[in-house]
């Protein structure tokens, strides 16, 4: 019997089957891989001081308050998703790295945070202009693109009036929404 050595790598590939009528193509799907002390940004979404220890690292996480963002070792990470922890279930904090919630390990918080961002967004769009221009640019990429799309959809449709909110949208973002009008 022969004995093939697994080798740990920066990048491993998750290959997808794609089917066709006559023949089965292969395509490649990088997936980054994390060691355990790899650090990850997260923003506490809880107002006033907020302290996690690493039950894997020993580590103390603390964020002032909402909006700050401190790195957290990816095994603390790992620790938290395995036993369902508030601190991600609860969204005490989220994580910051779009990367990361791109792996299959992490769909369940993906589908979390695509959820509360798809709640949230006509709060955040119904918001006065003054809020909507200090919460929007601290809000995670995934949430700026919904409120953005929502923005643009209801353009369209004739229902969205706000032109400093647009405005807003798109020097955060980087889009030309106000072409639109």
């Amino acid at each position: 019997m022969a004995y093939t050595k697994k080798t740990n790598t920066e990048e491993k590939t998750v290959k997808t089957t794609t089917e066709k009528t006559t023949s089965k193509t292969v395509e490649p799907v990088k997936v980054k891989e994390y060691k355990s002390d790899d650090l990850i940004p997260c923003r506490s979404m809880t107002k006033g001081e907020l302290i996690y220890v690493g039950k894997k690292s020993g580590e103390v996480y603390t964020w002032e308050d909402y909006d700050d963002i401190t790195e957290i070792e990816y095994q603390d990470l790992l620790g938290l998703r395995a036993k369902k922890s508030p601190f991600i279930f609860d969204t005490l904090f989220v994580i910051e790295d779009e990367e990361l919630l791109e792996d299959p390990k992490w769909k369940d918080v993906k589908a979390l945070y695509e959820k509360i961002y798809s709640e949230d967004v006509e709060t955040l769009i119904d918001m006065n202009l003054d809020d909507f221009k200090r919460v929007f640019p601290t809000l995670p990429n995934g949430l700026q693109r919904a409120v953005s799309a929502e923005v643009a959809t209801e353009m369209e449709a004739g229902t969205f009036d706000s032109l400093q909110k647009i405005k807003v949208i798109d020097e955060v973002c980087g889009t030309d929404l106000s072409s639109i009008l």
